[in-house]
């Protein structure tokens, strides 16, 4: 995995490397990995074998993650709960192909949660909130094909870890 990382530090964010990031985000990954969202911030998941992974999080070496069971989310069926044999948990959130690479390992996922935070009380903000609630609708057939993505995604990496 260390030969496909990128020639800077994960912690840049320089013109530079946020053109290599971009540039290289639709790279192919090699066979039986991901990439992943954990502790809101993107990791690479490798999957070795039959109950054994690695997952990289862009800082040192990959972490050797023995795999006891994998769980599906049921509400959000693309959150993966992967238990240990000692009982603890990591729960990954599937990440569709282009959206982040293995060079973006490391990186926060980006929220959009702030928009609703800048709304205040005068008129101007009600026709912001107008807009946004017309663009929810518009966008609701693309929100969920995206579901529909990272659903396929969850289960090719839960049939890789259970084989």
């Amino acid at each position: 995995m260390t030969g496909a990382m990128p020639p800077f530090n994960v912690g840049e964010d320089t013109k530079e490397a946020r053109a290599y990031r971009s540039e290289h985000r639709r790279d192919p990954l090699p066979p039986n990995t991901w990439v992943v969202v954990r502790d809101d911030k993107f990791s690479v998941l490798r999957v070795l074998g039959p109950g054994v992974a690695e997952l990289f999080d862009g800082t040192g070496q990959p972490t050797r993650v023995d795999v006891a069971s994998v769980k599906v989310g049921w509400w959000r069926r693309w959150r993966l709960r992967i238990a240990d044999p000692a009982g603890a948990t990591i729960t990954l959130g599937v990440v569709p192909f282009g959206d982040a690479g293995i060079a973006d390992a490391g990186r926060p996922k980006s929220d959009s949660g702030s928009f609703w935070a800048s709304l205040g009380d005068d008129p101007i903000s009600m026709v912001i909130f107008l807009v946004a609630i017309l663009l929810f609708f518009v966008t609701g057939p693309i929100w969920w094909i995206r579901r529909r993505r990272r659903i396929r995604t969850a289960k090719e990496i839960r049939a890789a870890l259970q084989r």
